[in-house]
């Protein structure tokens, strides 16, 4: 059977299965390449049974094997685990990616070489596992072995005794040719006269292996401490240090990218460009921990290996959180999953390299691997995980399958059972669920596939979840549950509606209460004044009248006494006329103090009281009267009375006015208003309320003050002005018989 990436699986008698990537029709060109290119498993392999049966490929790619004792699943991985690179070395696989696109690797058992678009071949059985390999001039490629020191080209050519030390991190030959090693506090350099030693001391936390690098400039990179790197110029250096500790702790890996140099290590990943370093630490980017490989691609891709895993960042996105230390970039981790085997060596050096054909080769502490970024990206999507709600739980009751549920004000609880299928990998399988109405935002559901809610309130509510496969391939149309929520009595509208009117007769009561309370406050307030008016007048009537009345009758028994053609007798009844006219003004005011008849009729003493105003010429004067005439509690009577009065006053002695119109409304409200079209009120007059010197405007707005109620003045030049008296009736009318009456106009001419 072949799959969808056109390898060809297969089984023969009691053998297990076999697998044959990319077959050509035409036969491999050797023994060796045939032989890379198969792979076997086996019972001993974990296989159910050699006795295979059956082979499948389901819609997501994966393999299903029937074997006479079982089924097996192999699932479709980006990672390829190579299988001639399982001997790792102590301290980690070595990987050089030549200027050719050819890749070496340094195994256990000796040198492999992958020419672009083929497999692992080893160049050499005999030279012993390898602990570095570099780049020379032209074709050359360095390999320091466990025993000596020799150059590949093509084949293996002269040897080169190598220094005392057991072991080398790192290795490297600069533009002139120089070969270059590192052993931790050691460098290395083979001249003409042999190995000269170069210090390269270290302080305690930058231990480790030592990574080399020559820059473009020709000039030899190195670390030097956990907080500095060091740039030799053999046989001087320079120390770059960073006013942080441990910002370079542990350092893997240092790339060139042209540009900048990209450093990686236990601290994450730096940028180092012109006197400026730049950091994505491991603390913002967890995924960066222990950064012993970079890549990066022509695609616009950078690729790590890392302690956890082979980490995918698009190159903008690391470039930008160099530059914005508070973002963070998304990236994609491949890890046992996806068919990497195992994790970083915790000694490994470089364990990235990209080969001519574009594949990415990791190292691992249990062997090495490989990556097709274009691959990936060419291969179908596969399709995301089906998404279905499986049962919903209320009360004591389970719906299955549901589309809808109502719940009823005895159920309090509510349980959602759903699931996202994947058979390729259902661990990784992404869940998020959503209640619209109750949840703001899209919930992780991790392993979990129910959740419940609790003491819903009443409503229609929206279930939804929604899955992603391990590639991040999201199933958005999900599923969805239409939830009905019944209110309780309590919570019914119903309920809210009685809720609401008993609020309101309870406002109302109280605000009757206290309008009650303030009347009465009010109307005792005005008795107290109606009181001390009439006992003001009693007094005056009493004594003041009654003397000056006594004195005025000697005076004309004084008089009458006297002879008809006595001189003085002419001014003594000059006098007494004079003093009986007081008199009579005196009688005048102290009636006004006393109360008049509650049941007169206000719009008739307005109108005699205006009339006595003696204008000349005379004004026409119309007073009008609506509703049902009230009695009016005296003393409010006695203010309408004279604010009318000052009013007209004013009017006939400022504003010239044609004509002058009175009118009463009686309603819930005592309403007084005067208007007349005259020349209004001066602008200043107006804005301050009152004429500089006179106190006629302030003693209207005092009278309707004392009387419980408002007064307003509105004034134009063209309309001329209105007063506006407003009472409350609960202040204005006595709690006596309404008097009916008509509308009636009292012309005045």
């Amino acid at each position: 059977m072949f799959d969808r990436n056109d390898a060809l699986w297969g089984t023969s008698s009691d053998v297990g299965i076999y697998k044959i990537v990319s077959p050509s029709s035409s036969g491999e060109k050797s023994a060796e390449a045939s032989a890379s290119k198969v792979e076997g498993f086996r019972e001993a392999d974990g296989l159910t049974s050699n006795a295979v049966q059956n082979i499948f490929e389901d819609h997501e790619g994966n393999i299903w094997v029937a074997t006479s004792a079982g089924l097996d699943r192999f699932r479709p991985v980006p990672v390829i685990r190579e299988p001639r690179l399982v001997m790792v070395p102590q301290f980690g696989s070595s990987l050089l990616a030549t200027s050719w696109g050819d890749v070496f690797f340094g195994q256990q058992d000796g040198v492999f070489r992958a020419a672009p678009g083929g497999s692992p071949l080893p160049i050499s059985t005999n030279i012993g596992g390898a602990q570095a390999l570099c780049q020379g001039l032209g074709r050359d490629v360095w390999i320091v072995t466990q025993k000596t020191i020799v150059r590949f080209n093509g084949r293996i050519r002269n040897a080169v005794d190598r220094p005392a030390e057991p072991f080398f991190d790192d290795c490297v030959v600069n533009h002139q040719g120089a070969l270059f090693l590192s052993a931790g506090a050691e460098l290395y350099e083979l001249t003409v006269k042999g190995w000269r030693v170069l210090s390269n001391e270290q302080d305690s936390d930058g231990g480790g292996a030592v990574p080399l690098l020559v820059r473009k400039d020709g000039k030899l990179l190195t670390s030097a401490s956990s907080q500095s790197i060091r740039l030799y110029d053999p046989p001087s250096y320079t120390n770059i240090l960073l006013h942080r500790p441990n910002a370079l702790l542990r350092l893997s890996t240092i790339s060139d990218e042209g540009d900048a140099i990209l450093l990686g290590g236990r601290f994450g990943v730096a940028r180092w460009r012109g006197s400026r370093f730049e950091f994505v630490t491991s603390q913002r980017v967890p995924a960066l921990r222990g950064t012993f490989g970079i890549v990066r691609t022509p695609e616009g891709e950078t690729w790590m290996m890392t302690s956890v895993g082979i980490v995918r960042m698009a190159s903008d996105d690391l470039n930008r959180a160099f530059a914005d230390p508070r973002w963070g970039p998304s990236t994609t981790v491949f890890g046992t999953h996806e068919g990497l085997p195992g994790v970083a060596h915790a000694y490994g050096l470089r364990e990235a390299a990209r080969g001519g054909d574009g594949r990415l080769w990791f190292a691992t502490n249990t062997g090495t691997a490989w990556v097709d970024p274009v691959k990936l990206k060419r291969d179908p999507r596969p399709s995301p995980p089906p998404v279905s709600i499986n049962a919903v739980t209320l009360g004591n009751k389970i719906f299955r399958d549901p589309s809808r549920a109502t719940v009823t004000p005895v159920m309090t609880k509510v349980i959602i059972a759903f699931s996202a299928i994947s058979l390729g990998n259902p661990d990784a399988v992404h869940v998020r669920y959503k209640l619209e109405g109750a949840d703001k935002e899209w919930n992780e559901a991790g392993s979990l596939r129910q959740v419940s809610y609790n003491d819903l309130r009443p409503g229609h509510y929206q279930f939804h979840v929604i899955a992603a496969d391990e590639d991040g391939v999201w199933n958005k149309s999900g599923a969805v549950l239409d939830l009905t929520v019944e209110p309780t009595f309590f919570q019914s509208p119903l309920f809210m509606s009685l809720c609401a009117i008993v609020a309101a007769v309870l406002l109302w009561a109280a605000y009757t209460v206290r309008a009650r309370q303030l009347t009465a406050r009010v109307r005792e307030h005005l008795e107290t004044r109606h009181a001390e008016r009439e006992r003001i007048a009693r007094e005056l009537h009493d004594t003041l009248l009654q003397g000056f009345q006594g004195l005025v009758l000697r005076f004309q028994s004084v008089a009458n006494r006297m002879a008809p053609n006595s001189d003085l007798r002419p001014p003594l009844e000059l006098a007494l006329q004079q003093a009986e006219n007081v008199l009579t003004e005196g009688r005048n005011r102290v009636s006004n103090l006393r109360a008049s008849e509650v049941n007169a009729d206000l719009a008739s003493d307005i109108a005699t009281l205006i009339a006595g105003l003696g204008a000349d010429p005379l004004i026409p004067l119309t007073v009008t009267v609506e509703g049902r005439v009230r009695p009016l509690e005296p003393i409010v009577r006695e203010e309408m009375l004279r604010i009318s009065e000052e009013a007209v006053r004013n009017a006939l002695s400022h504003a010239n006015p044609s004509k002058i119109e009175v009118g009463l409304i009686y309603s819930r409200e005592l309403r007084l208003g005067i208007r007349d079209d005259g020349s209004g009120l001066p602008n200043d007059v107006a804005s301050a309320g009152q004429r500089p010197g006179h106190f006629g405007l302030i003693g209207m707005r005092e009278r309707a003050e004392r009387a419980g109620g408002k007064l307003a003045i509105s004034s134009s030049p063209a309309l001329g002005t209105e007063i506006r008296v407003t009472v409350p009736g609960r202040l204005a009318y006595t709690r006596g018989r309404t008097v009916r009456r008509k509308p009636f106009l009292i012309p005045r001419t």
